[in-house]
């Protein structure tokens, strides 16, 4: 829909049906290449859909793309392994969008609020959708998904810890499965952030934010060690989605197919063209 200035990732906001129905063409035909590709013995520990906003699409586009997964969920490993992300303002008006994703498998949903300030997230080019959050959880539980997770980022431009305790406590209040806290990242001369923000958070600031949101998550019940940036609320659960941190952690080997989506076998790693 928009890049958010905070993002670091690849992200094209072409806008139309026509773009939307070909990319969703190509990247349906890329998966079924991949899959006849791979030895039957294969098995896939986890699915992720995500980098920027998948749910942009319509409904029918979200209904081909998990058709196009079908085959792929025979491969999974794991119980409740495909995971989507989605924003407020989608989850809030698209019900039919999220029925097709349920209807196709998904099990997990992770939505980009990222903080409850309409200020904070006009600044970084993010669509103001505070007074949309609600409703989207509606939805969302309605829909029936396995899991619920909430996106929040810490260290925005001009954030204060008042501002930060608001973000937490409120998604806190809407109770959600997990909620990752990301520290927000100002690197690269050439990133939006970096260009548009002179006073960035010290250290003590990162860390007063980091430890702020820690104590009022566990306080709530969300279980983490000390460091993390996922929070649960079911023991035994990470918060993550079914391979996120295996695959971080442990180097097990992913492939993604989509715009700019890295792989990454052995010692091999690259990225599908943009």
């Amino acid at each position: 829909q928009s890049k958010c200035y905070f993002c670091n990732f690849a992200v094209d906001v072409r806008q139309g049906i026509d773009i939307h129905q070909a990319y969703t063409d190509t990247l349906c035909r890329q998966l079924a290449m991949l899959h006849d590709a791979l030895p039957k013995s294969v098995r896939v520990p986890g699915i992720d859909i995500g980098g920027g906003t998948p749910t942009l699409l319509q409904a029918d586009m979200l209904a081909q793309m998990m058709q196009a997964l079908a085959p792929w969920k025979d491969r999974l490993s794991v119980e409740n392994g495909i995971s989507i992300e989605t924003t407020p303002a989608i989850a809030a008006e698209y019900r039919d969008r999220l029925d097709a994703l349920r209807d196709g498998g998904v099990d997990r949903v992770s939505m980009g609020i990222q903080s409850a300030n309409a200020e904070t997230l006009q600044a970084v080019n993010r669509r103001a959708q505070t007074d949309m959050n609600a409703k989207a959880v509606t939805n969302l539980r309605k829909t029936g998904f396995h899991r619920l997770n909430a996106d929040l980022i810490f260290g925005l431009p001009d954030q204060s810890l008042a501002d930060w305790r608001e973000s937490v406590e409120r998604v806190i209040g809407e109770g959600f499965d997990s909620i990752t806290t990301y520290d927000c990242l100002y690197r690269g001369k050439g990133r939006a952030m970096t260009k548009r923000t002179a006073d960035r958070p010290t250290p003590e600031k990162y860390l007063a934010l980091y430890e702020m949101s820690h104590r009022l998550l566990q306080d709530a019940g969300y279980i983490a060690d000390y460091g993390s940036l996922n929070y649960s609320r079911h023991r035994g659960e990470t918060g993550t989605s079914a391979y996120f941190e295996r695959r971080l952690l442990w180097h097990i080997p992913y492939v993604g197919v989509g715009n700019y989506a890295s792989s990454q076998i052995g010692n091999r790693w690259w990225f599908a063209p943009y």
